[in-house]
This record gives structure tokens, sequence and C-alpha cells, in this order.
């Protein structure tokens, strides 16, 4: 993303810099845009002219989007236990607030894994937890079905790529590897702007969705600290995820490939982790 000096008093209104289409009246008007998405939008009559956000960078045109704030997409209502697990199941760490089940994986030595954000498996962002409950801890059948084997740890000085962990399933939990409503994952890659994704995850269940942005830089307020994450993706509408879907895979709806890792949501956007990020982040992965 190219450098923009910002003026110190508008910082805080803003959550983060993308590439999307530019919308005139909330409608796509087909430009490429610089977009800088800020918590909430003032007139023009309101700013002066330190206070604008610039109209153009390098002869490309700007853009403005009220998104709400940004929060990790973590929390949501209670689940029902699951046997086998399944993608999309409600699991939590003790510390941590409930997140999704995203996938299963085999990881490079071999053991088979749940993925999951770093925030949902790891209470201080940065160590393993011990056991991984399914649904939450308190909720009636709650069983720990897996063991946080590896997270990556996320900065709160660097610019960080990945929020993910991984959790080797406890010996006799049976899982299913399909979506459900979704599928089977049929490999990963990069996005295609034009391709309608899903997702599924504990708290929306079955949705769908459109890219907003394939290349974002936004800031997440965790509960102890705040990061920066860099290459984001970004999707709209409103309704594709929630407080609690943190850790769904966002896939292509027409080709079955894996492109995201869900990990935070605004009242108008959704934020989700490359998963060729993820792939290079935690390599020897084999996706099930």
């Amino acid at each position: 993303m190219r450098s923009v000096t910002i003026a110190p008093e508008i910082l805080g209104n803003l959550v983060g810099i993308g590439v999307s289409e530019k919308r005139t009246s909330r409608r796509p008007c087909g430009i490429a845009a610089v977009t800088f998405y800020v918590e909430r939008k003032l007139p023009k009559s309101r700013l002066t002219r330190r206070l604008m956000l610039p109209g153009a960078i390098a002869g490309m045109t700007c853009d403005v989007v009220a998104c709400g704030k940004v929060r990790p997409a973590v929390a949501g209502s209670p689940s029902d236990p699951l046997d086998p697990l399944i993608p999309g199941a409600q699991v939590q760490v003790t510390g941590s607030k409930a997140g999704t089940l995203g996938a299963f994986v085999r990881d490079a030595a071999g053991d088979i894994c749940l993925i999951s954000n770093c925030h949902v498996l790891s209470p201080d962002l940065a160590s393993p937890s011990q056991g991984v409950h399914q649904p939450a801890i308190g909720y009636g059948g709650s069983r720990q079905v897996a063991t946080v084997k590896k997270v990556v740890p996320i900065s709160a000085s660097d610019s960080n790529l990945v929020d993910v962990g991984l959790a080797k399933l406890d010996s006799g939990v049976q899982y299913q590897s399909a979506i459900p409503g979704v599928g089977s994952i049929n490999g990963t890659g990069l996005p295609s702007r034009s391709e309608p994704v899903a997702k599924y995850g504990q708290a929306t269940l079955e949705t769908f969705g459109q890219f907003d942005s394939i290349d974002a830089d936004i800031v997440v307020p965790f509960d102890f600290m705040t990061a920066t994450f860099a290459n984001v993706y970004a999707f709209r509408p409103s309704s594709f995820a929630d407080e609690g879907d943190s850790g769904s895979i966002v896939v292509e709806k027409r080709t079955g490939t894996a492109v995201g890792l869900l990990f935070a949501t605004s009242p108008l956007l959704k934020f989700a982790i490359s998963i060729e990020a993820i792939d290079n982040a935690l390599s020897g992965l084999t996706w099930l």
C-alpha cells in the first residue's frame, strides 16, 4: 500500500485503507479507488481542508467509506454439542471468547488439527493454551475436543499478516471435514473480485458475500492490545458475519477454493486473513 500522510487529528477515526470499487450513493460505479475506511463519516461542510482525506493519490481516485468500529468477531450465542465435529462448530479455550472451528487440516507432522484464529485459541495472542472445548465452556454438553498445538503470535508493534492457530484433535474425537452448506474445500488460492464467496460460522451459519477490497490494512482493538493487519480481505454485505464467526473459512462459492479466514467485523464490513498468508506462515498444511 502506498504511503499516505494523514493529519494526526483524524487517525483516531481511520480504521483501515484498502483498494475497492468506488461507490456513489452506496452503489458501485465501476472505478477502482483507494478506500479510506472510517468509523464515521462527516459531511465536507464540517471539515477543514487539513482534516479532509485526499481525493486522489498518484492519479488514482480515493473514496471514504464509513464502516463503523472494527472488532474481533468473537463471543456469540450458545451452541449445541456436536459429535462428530464439523466446520462451523463453536469452540472456546479458557480465558478467550468463543469463536468458530474453521476447517480441519493435517499439519507438517501429520497430526489432524482444527484451524481457527489465534485470538480464539490463545487468550494472550502469543502462546498456546491447553484444551479446546466444544461448545463454549459452561454450556450443556461442553467437552474438550482438542489441544492447542501452535499459534502465530500477534504483534502490537509490527504489521501482522495472519491471525491463526492450530489445535490437535484429542484421541477418539471424530470429525467430518465438509463445510455445511458449502461442501468440501477444493484447494486454496487467491480470490477473484468477481467471484461470490460463502462461509459457515457458529453465529450466522451459512451466508454469502462479495469482495469489497482484496488489499486492505486495518487496525483491530483486542481486549488488551491493538494490532495492525496488512493485506486483509474485506467483504459485504453486513449480514455476512457477526460476533462468534471468528475462525470461519471463506470459500469461493463456484470453485470451492478456500481464500480467507474470517477474523474481524464491523457494522458494514467483514474482514478475513488471506489463506495464502496462512499457508506461508504454517508451511506443510494439507486442507481436508
